[in-house]
């Protein structure tokens, strides 16, 4: 990543980077929230081992109010995959793909795992052994089914289960929760907090709980993480 700093100012540099930053968030449909959320996944997985920015930060990038740490700016150009130069330059910026993880797309035609994903069952040795052996086996299609939905590791598995075993597209839980699809994908296999009024509706609409969907609550973030 290379910039060039004696080409224009460092106010115009700013103006330019917020421009920039302001489109690629309009491309990709990202809010400072998720951004966020998506950047910090990216960093960590590349091996960083600490947050390059919260929703705040970014919020203050776009407002002018704030400038990212020369550690944050990289991260951002490395997320878009674009140079430091292309990120501050005054011309439209726009990218086709991006090194973040990408999103799996959910059909209708997405086949049917039916099975409980949680072993409650109690009863004698035999049956507990039995019904533990059916729920790994479950757990293990479950998997490789949500590898075709997405290339991380981090998923909510319940959460997904009821997704992919719903009589609804993902687009219509999203619609009838009030989130977008992104957001919903990120949830489910990705593995991110939700909103504690979306951890909810989400399992309201889906018709279980939030137990059961494999959020417990965070009393400091007042948000809901998935169980790992």
């Amino acid at each position: 990543m290379s910039t060039n700093t004696n080409s224009k100012s460092f106010s115009d540099a700013r103006k330019s980077f917020i421009t920039n930053l302001n489109a690629l968030l309009t491309q990709f449909n990202y809010t400072a929230t998720t951004f966020s959320m998506r950047l910090n996944q990216s960093a960590m997985s590349g091996g960083s081992t600490k947050n390059v920015a919260l929703a705040e930060d970014i919020a203050a990038w776009l407002n002018g109010t704030k400038v990212p740490s020369l550690y944050a700016f990289y991260k951002v150009c490395q997320f878009f995959n674009v140079s430091g130069d292309a990120m501050l330059s005054s011309g439209p910026i726009q990218v086709t793909t991006i090194t973040g993880k990408s999103f799996a797309k959910q059909t209708a035609a997405s086949p049917k795992v039916t099975a409980t994903i949680t072993n409650k069952t109690k009863g004698t040795t035999s049956m507990a052994t039995t019904n533990k052996k059916t729920t790994n086996n479950t757990n293990a299609k479950m998997r490789e089914l949500i590898k075709t939905r997405t290339t991380s590791t981090e998923y909510n598995l319940n959460l997904a289960y009821r997704i992919l075993n719903s009589d609804m597209q993902l687009k219509d839980i999203a619609s009838k929760v009030g989130v977008s699809t992104r957001s919903l994908r990120d949830y489910a296999y990705y593995g991110t907090s939700v909103d504690a009024d979306v951890a909810k509706q989400l399992a309201s609409v889906l018709k279980t709980n939030t137990t059961s969907l494999g959020l417990k609550l965070n009393k400091e973030t007042m948000r809901y993480e998935s169980v790992k």
